[in-house]
């Protein structure tokens, strides 16, 4: 007997329910699975948290720094140690622990979870601590500025002279006689060209702040009649903290034997809500070049300390390079 097209589609529409039943079904047990994972990694978090407090002697994330603190962290998850192994091999590292898969993800949130439980809102004073090991308050009385006259520099000052009270013009030949004036301490700050939309990072005026050891204490863009842009940091003799408007940013350097890894810092940024802006290619130091990175995030958010303690754990071989505020610029 010749099936009509009313029982095609009856017989149609019975599949299409057997398959959605399956799926809701795969779903209902992926959805199961991955609260027992997070349920899990939780218990993780919370057996680690006291190991790495005892490590640490004090608060956890103001001693994430210290290599007692990552060998705690990297013996109790089973990871090889950094002393034992090239660091590449610990970013790289998806391991078993007690019989599970263990991969790099779980690790940051373990991380998240561990910087939650201080229970502590960290400020910017204290992520430049954990980077730099002392970020000192400023000193009302410092008010000279050191710069080039032009007038691209001469609206980054104006830029700067709002968190600068009674800020004072100091003119010099050239940036790196200001670098000097700063270093010396003849004056208390410098202005100083890092990046422009032309030629990208500038790695000699990054290499005087090297040199004379300054600290990038807030940055801006300037725009020209051409239609350029100039990024200006505001530079001390040390690192340090700024009140200002604006969007915080780390910038840091990094290695790795393969450039592709450096893809694991961008997954971990996006775990944490960080943006990275830019990553640029850089000189080893040892006159090569190649798997060396010079890279900017931006501090969005409240996961700022628990990105920056993840880092710590994860990526022992990282270089601080700034921590500033990027406040607003200027047009032509």
């Amino acid at each position: 007997m010749e099936k009509s097209m009313f029982d095609t589609v009856a017989a149609s529409a019975g599949e299409d329910d057997i398959v959605n039943e399956n799926l809701r079904d795969n779903l209902l047990g992926i959805s199961h699975e991955t609260e027992k994972r997070f349920a899990y990694l939780c218990d993780l978090a919370n057996a680690l948290y006291p190991k790495l407090c005892d490590a640490a002697e004090g608060d956890l994330f103001l001693s994430c720094s210290e290599d007692a603190v990552r060998r705690a962290y990297l013996d109790t998850l089973g990871l090889p140690l950094s002393g034992e192994t090239d660091a590449d091999e610990i970013n790289r590292h998806d391991t078993d622990f007690r019989g599970d898969f263990f991969l790099r993800s779980d690790r940051y949130f373990i991380c998240k979870k561990m910087i939650e439980m201080t229970g502590v809102k960290y400020t910017q004073k204290n992520l430049g601590q954990v980077l730099f090991g002392d970020c000192p308050d400023l000193s009302p009385k410092d008010r000279k500025i050191a710069f080039v006259r032009n007038i691209q520099s001469g609206k980054a000052f104006e830029c700067f002279a709002r968190y600068v009270f009674g800020a004072m013009t100091a003119y010099r030949d050239s940036f790196a006689l200001a670098c000097e004036s700063v270093a010396d301490g003849d004056c208390a700050y410098g202005i100083l060209p890092l990046r422009n939309s032309v030629d990208g990072r500038l790695s000699a005026f990054y290499k005087m702040l090297d040199k004379h050891e300054l600290g990038v204490l807030l940055c801006c863009d300037i725009d020209n009649q051409n239609g350029d842009t100039t990024r200006y940091a505001l530079v001390y003799a040390r690192n340090g903290v700024m009140s200002a408007r604006g969007t915080l940013k780390l910038e840091c350097r990094i290695s790795f034997d393969d450039p592709a890894d450096i893809g694991g810092i961008c997954e971990m940024a996006r775990f944490f809500g960080v943006t990275v802006d830019t990553i640029d290619s850089i000189t080893d130091g040892h006159g090569g070049s190649g798997s060396s990175f010079a890279v900017c995030f931006s501090l969005e958010g409240e996961d700022a300390a628990g990105f920056i303690f993840c880092l710590q754990m994860e990526y022992p071989q990282i270089l601080p390079i700034a921590l500033y505020t990027q406040i607003e610029g200027a047009g032509n």
